[in-house]
C-alpha cells in the first residue's frame, strides 16, 4: 500500500488504506498508540501517511513521510466519499460528527463546507462521566451497559410532572436529565442509558437549530462514538415526530476523518 490515512482523535485513532483494490478499516485506543505504530511499521515501512485529528502531530513525531490534512476538511471531504458509496445525494446536508466533542457542518454540493458550530459534549464526555458512573473504562462495556439500561428511572420525563389530564409536550420527553438520580431505584445500567440520552439531545438540539436556520433536513451523522452504539442511535432518531429532519448513520461513518485523510492523498 502506497498511502494510509489516519485519524488521531482524543480517544482513539481510526486508520483507513486501501489493499487489493479493498478499503481496510481498523481502530486502536490512543492508549494503544504503542502497539498502533509497530503495527504500521510492520505493514507499511515505506507508506506516506496522511494524518488528521487533534493527535495527529503525535504521530508525525514517530511516523516517516507524514501530510498533516485540516481536521474540519478530512471528515467532511471523508463524509461525501462514503455518501458516494452507500447511496445517491445531491441536496445540502448538515453533517454532525460526535467524537470527543461535536461538530456541525452545513455540506452543499460543489461547494466548500462550512462548520457551523460545535459541542463539548460527545465521546468524551461518554467516556468521562460513564466512567464516573460506573467505573468501566472501555468504550464497549458502557454501550453494552446502556442496552440494558432503563433512562425513566434516573430522568424526570413530562409525564412526571403532569400526573393528572392533558401534557403540553409529549409525555415521553425529557423534562430533566438526572433529576431523580437524588432518589433510590436506578442501577448503573439505567445511569449510563440517561448519559447517552442527554448527548443525543444535546445533539439533536444544537442540530435542529442549524438546520432550520439553513434549510436542511437531512442529517448525516458520523464519529466513532456511534461505532457499535445502537442506543445513542436510537436516541438521535427519536425525534423525527416532532422535528422535520431525516437521520442518515454511514456503514462506515467512523472512519470520515481517516477516509478524508487518504482521499487528500490520492489527489
Amino acid at each position: 500500500m502506497k498511502r494510509i490515512g489516519i485519524d488521531a482523535g482524543g480517544s482513539l485513532v481510526k486508520v483507513a488504506y486501501e489493499e487489493n483494490g479493498k478499503r481496510h478499516y481498523k481502530t486502536f485506543e490512543i492508549a494503544e498508540i504503542g502497539r498502533l505504530l509497530d503495527w504500521l511499521r510492520w505493514i507499511a515501512p515505506d507508506t506516506q501517511f496522511f494524518i488528521t485529528g487533534g493527535n495527529a502531530s503525535r504521530l508525525q513525531e514517530t511516523l516517516p513521510i507524514t501530510t498533516e490534512v485540516p481536521e474540519f476538511d478530512a471528515v467532511c471531504k471523508g463524509a461525501q466519499v462514503l455518501i458516494t458509496e452507500e447511496m445517491s445525494m445531491d441536496e445540502p446536508f448538515l453533517l454532525v460528527s460526535i467524537g470527543t466533542g461535536t461538530s456541525y457542518y452545513l455540506v452543499k454540493p460543489n461547494l466548500a463546507p462550512q462548520r457551523l458550530l460545535g459541542s463539548g459534549m460527545g465521546g468524551g464526555t461518554f467516556m468521562g462521566i460513564g466512567k464516573m458512573l460506573t467505573g468501566a473504562e472501555e468504550f464497549k462495556e458502557l454501550v453494552k451497559l446502556a442496552r440494558k439500561g432503563d433512562r425513566t428511572t434516573v430522568d424526570l420525563m413530562v409525564k412526571d410532572l403532569y400526573t393528572f389530564g392533558n401534557t403540553p409536550l409529549p409525555g415521553h420527553l425529557t423534562a430533566s436529565n438526572f433529576a431523580k438520580g437524588k432518589s433510590e431505584g436506578y442501577v448503573k445500567e439505567d445511569a449510563v442509558r440517561s448519559l447517552i440520552n442527554m448527548i443525543a439531545e444535546t445533539a439533536v438540539l444544537m442540530a435542529n437549530g442549524a438546520a432550520q436556520i439553513h434549510g436542511v433536513q437531512k442529517w448525516v451523522f458520523v464519529g466513532s462514538t456511534l461505532s457499535g452504539n445502537q442506543p445513542l442511535k436510537d436516541d438521535l432518531s427519536q425525534f423525527r415526530d416532532m422535528i422535520p429532519y431525516e437521520p442518515i448513520f454511514l456503514t462506515h461513518g467512523a472512519y470520515a476523518g481517516a477516509v478524508g485523510a487518504l482521499v487528500n492523498g490520492e489527489k
